[in-house]
């Protein structure tokens, strides 16, 4: 899991997480990238996780 703030805008943290997709891709991780806000939902939390092992 990534937590994404607004320094994932700059080119340098994007060329950063352009590396962890693939290395996450290739070794067949899922990688779940969740936005970084005041609150988050348990529920939404649980979805994202399951479906992302489901894949």
């Amino acid at each position: 899991m990534e937590l994404d703030d607004k320094s994932h805008q700059r080119k340098k943290v994007q060329a950063r997480d352009e590396f962890v997709n693939r290395a996450c891709i290739s070794a067949a991780l899922p990688l779940i990238r969740f936005k970084a806000k005041r609150g988050y939902s348990i529920q939404e939390i649980i979805h994202d996780i399951k479906s992302a092992i489901k894949t």
